[in-house]
């Protein structure tokens, strides 16, 4: 007689428990292709954030080479030193008015010099919130740099990266400082310093922006450079970058036909030493209190100065008078 074995009760249970595990698995997969479907991906979330200015395409700060990071114990802030002027040409009252008193905004400062003498971003900061980069290749103003509440860059702006440069400092001529910059475009005017320059190395402003992870657009510009405003601007990626205002001193007419090319208006001026300027862009120009801005910071508005001469039309493009070239 064939004797027929039939499963056991304990084998009938584990074929049961392997089945329902099987289910699961794949109930579980079917759940997330649904919610995979549902939810935008990856690439789209990333471009999204990009466009509301949420994230950056850039390197991490440690992993960009060239670049050190030093931390200052500054101490607190009532070590600052705010003895001096306030900015050189009302510069900050300028902004604060055709901005409307704006509170939180952004500016780039290039270059900074002192954290509060002549500094045309230090009350934007300490009155009304701003954030924003300061950039100072001057080691002379860092410690006291180090009190502000932005970023502090110390570095020369060019339109390349790891070119070698001679920046002349002034240390033995203090009040000569703040006319520090890369010997070859210093105003040849300017009283000759006995100290060697020192050799640096530039690095475009693009890079910076993006190291400090800068909005696209920001309200202000302080561009002050010692004539070196032109290289550096030339290659400055405005298709990516905007500015609210600017305040620029003495542009030349190349620069002025590069502000104009990229949707900038000359706004104003002054007759002061600096012959400072400052432009609006028309992208934003109904957001700007012209006239309230002007008239509050004493500067020229819809008229010639003698650096910048303009016709009946205050927005058209106006023709430098750079007086320099005069003096040659």
């Amino acid at each position: 007689m064939v004797s027929i074995q039939r499963p056991t009760v304990k084998r009938t249970a584990l074929s049961l428990l392997i089945v329902v595990k099987v289910l699961l698995v794949v109930i579980l997969l079917l759940s997330l292709t649904i919610i995979f479907h549902l939810l935008p991906s990856a690439e789209d979330q990333y471009l999204n954030n990009i466009v509301h200015n949420q994230l950056h395409v850039h390197t991490s700060i440690q992993e960009t080479p060239g670049w050190k990071s030093i931390d200052v114990f500054y101490g607190d802030h009532d070590h600052l030193k705010t003895k001096g002027r306030g900015s050189q040409c009302n510069q900050d009252l300028l902004v604060a008015g055709l901005l409307k008193e704006q509170k939180h905004g952004y500016f780039l400062d290039l270059a900074a010099n002192d954290a509060v003498n002549l500094s045309n971003t230090y009350q934007l900061e300490n009155l009304h919130a701003w954030k924003g980069i300061c950039v100072e290749p001057n080691s002379s103003y860092w410690s006291n740099l180090a009190h502000r509440e932005c970023h502090v860059a110390a570095a020369v702006v060019s339109k390349t990266r790891m070119e070698e440069v001679k920046f002349r400092m002034y240390r033995d001529m203090q009040k000569r400082a703040a006319s520090g910059g890369i010997e070859d475009l210093i105003d040849p005017n300017i009283p000759k310093s006995k100290e060697r320059p020192d050799t640096l190395y530039t690095v475009p402003a693009q890079e910076i922006l993006e190291r400090y992870h800068a909005p696209y657009i920001m309200e202000y510009l302080s561009l002050d450079i010692e004539g070196a405003e032109y290289m550096v601007m030339k290659d400055f990626p405005f298709h990516v970058y905007k500015f609210k205002v600017m305040t620029v001193e003495r542009p030349s007419q190349q620069l002025t036909d590069l502000f104009y090319d990229h949707g900038y208006l000359y706004l104003a001026g002054n007759n002061e030493d600096g012959q400072e300027t400052a432009w609006i862009h028309s992208d934003y120009q109904a957001e700007i209190d012209v006239v309230g801005g002007v008239e509050k910071a004493g500067w020229i508005g819809g008229r010639s100065t003698k650096w910048m001469t303009i016709g009946s039309d205050r927005w058209a493009k106006p023709v430098v008078d750079d007086l320099r070239l005069k003096m040659k």
